[in-house]
C-alpha cells in the first residue's frame, strides 16, 4: 500500500459518489489514508467535500464548515476551500434570510486570491436574494466571465426578471440556453417571463420543446398543465395538459398522486365540456 495509491483510490469513490450519491465508500477510504499515513491538506479537503455534499441532502454544514476551518488551520488558507466556506454560508442563508456573512466570506475570496466566476456568481445570488437585483446586475455586468458562462448568463436573467424587465431577462436566458441547452433554470425563467408577458403561446410551447428534447422540470410541467386547464379550457389546451401530465407522471414530486388524480378528472370534465355532443342538464 501508499498515501498515493490510497489517495487515489478514494478520489476515484469520490467522483463515483458524484453520480451515485453514495459517499460512505470515499469517506472511508480517505479516514483510512489519514490513518495509515498521516493527515494531508488534500484528504482533509476532499472529507471536508464529503461532508459539504451531504449537508447539501441533510440541511446540516456544521461538520463540513467545521472540516473547512481545520484545513485551513492545519495547512493554510486556499481559494478553494474559502469558497466552500462561502457557499456554506449562502446556504444558511437561504435559511435564516441573512447574506451578510455570506457576502463577506465571497468578497474575501475575490480580495486573497483574485476574481473568479464562482465568486462573483454567488455575490449576483446573494444580492438577488435580498432584493437587490441593481446590484447584482451591476455586478455581473462588469464581470468579464459574464458571456461565456451559462449560469451567470442566468442569473442575470434572474436579476432583470426580478425587476421585472423580461425582455432583457429573456435576452439573457436564451444565450445561457445557447451555451448549455440543458439548463432548466435559463428554461424555467423564460417561461414565468413569458407567462407574466401573457405570451401563452410561447410559453407552452418552451415547455413542449424542452419535454421533446427530454428536459423535465416537475414544477414547470405542473406550471404547464395548469395554464392549460386555467386559461381558456379548450380542446387543444387539454391535449396539450394531457401531454404534460403524461411526463409528470413520471417525474417524483410531493402529493404527486393526489395533484395526477384531481387534474385528470378536471380534463374528463373539460372534454365533455367542450365536445359536440354534450349531456343535458339532467
Amino acid at each position: 500500500n501508499s498515501a498515493e495509491s490510497l489517495q487515489y483510490l478514494a478520489q476515484i469513490a469520490y467522483q463515483q459518489a458524484l453520480k451515485n450519491g453514495n459517499f460512505n465508500k470515499a469517506e472511508e477510504l480517505f479516514n483510512r489514508k489519514i490513518t495509515e499515513f498521516g493527515n494531508s491538506a488534500e484528504s482533509l479537503q476532499y472529507l471536508a467535500q464529503i461532508a459539504y455534499q451531504q449537508a447539501l441532502k441533510n440541511g446540516n454544514f456544521n461538520k463540513a464548515e467545521e472540516l473547512f476551518n481545520r484545513k485551513i488551520t492545519e495547512f493554510g488558507n486556499s481559494a478553494e476551500a474559502l469558497q466552500y466556506l462561502a457557499q456554506i454560508a449562502y446556504q444558511q442563508a437561504l435559511k435564516n434570510g441573512n447574506f451578510n456573512k455570506a457576502e463577506e466570506l465571497f468578497n474575501r475570496k475575490i480580495t486573497e486570491f483574485g476574481n473568479s466566476a464562482e465568486a462573483t456568481l454567488y455575490l449576483a445570488k446573494c444580492n438577488i436574494k435580498k432584493g437587490t437585483p441593481n446590484e447584482a446586475i451591476k455586478i455581473l455586468s462588469t464581470s468579464e466571465f459574464l458571456e461565456k458562462n451559462y449560469m451567470m448568463l442566468t442569473e442575470f436573467g434572474n436579476a432583470h426578471k426580478a425587476k421585472g424587465e423580461y425582455v432583457n431577462a429573456i435576452l439573457n436566458y436564451d444565450k445561457a440556453i445557447a451555451i448549455k441547452y440543458n439548463n432548466r433554470q435559463s428554461f424555467n425563467g423564460k417561461f414565468f417571463c413569458l407567462k407574466a408577458q401573457n405570451s401563452y403561446k410561447e410559453a407552452l410551447e418552451l415547455i413542449k420543446k424542452m419535454t421533446q428534447n427530454k428536459i423535465y422540470d416537475s414544477r414547470l410541467l405542473k406550471e404547464g398543465v395548469d395554464l392549460c386547464l386555467n386559461r381558456r379550457y379548450n380542446l387543444l389546451d387539454v391535449v396539450t395538459a394531457e401531454l404534460f401530465l403524461s411526463f409528470l407522471s413520471g417525474i417524483k414530486f410531493k402529493d404527486k398522486e393526489e395533484y395526477l388524480t384531481s387534474t385528470k378528472k378536471k380534463i374528463s370534465y373539460f372534454k365533455i365540456s367542450n365536445s359536440k355532443n354534450k349531456p343535458n342538464k339532467s
